[in-house]
C-alpha cells in the first residue's frame, strides 16, 4: 500500500540551529539536537494545526549528536 501526503511549512524556528531532527511515532514530539545551545530541544507539535510550542531545552554535553527514538519494551 502506498501512502501519499504533502508537507507544508508552518512556522521556521529562529536562532537555532538543528543538527539532526526526530518526530517521535505518534507525531506529538519533535526532537532537534542544537550544538548552539549544547542540548537537544523538545517540542510539543500541535495535532490540530501541527504548530510547535516553545521548545524545552535539555542539556547534552558540549556537542549533542545523532539523535534516535528507540521504545523500550
Amino acid at each position: 500500500m502506498l501512502f501519499r501526503s504533502v508537507l507544508t511549512m508552518k512556522q521556521t524556528l529562529e536562532n537555532n540551529d538543528p543538527t539532526q531532527i526526530v518526530v517521535d511515532s505518534a507525531g506529538k514530539f519533535l526532537y532537534a539536537a542544537n550544538t548552539a545551545f549544547k542540548g537537544v530541544l523538545s517540542y510539543k507539535i500541535d495535532q490540530t494545526d501541527g504548530t510547535l510550542a516553545n521548545p524545552t531545552n535539555v542539556p547534552a554535553g558540549e556537542d549533542p549528536g545523532a539523535l534516535a527514538i528507540v521504545k523500550l519494551q
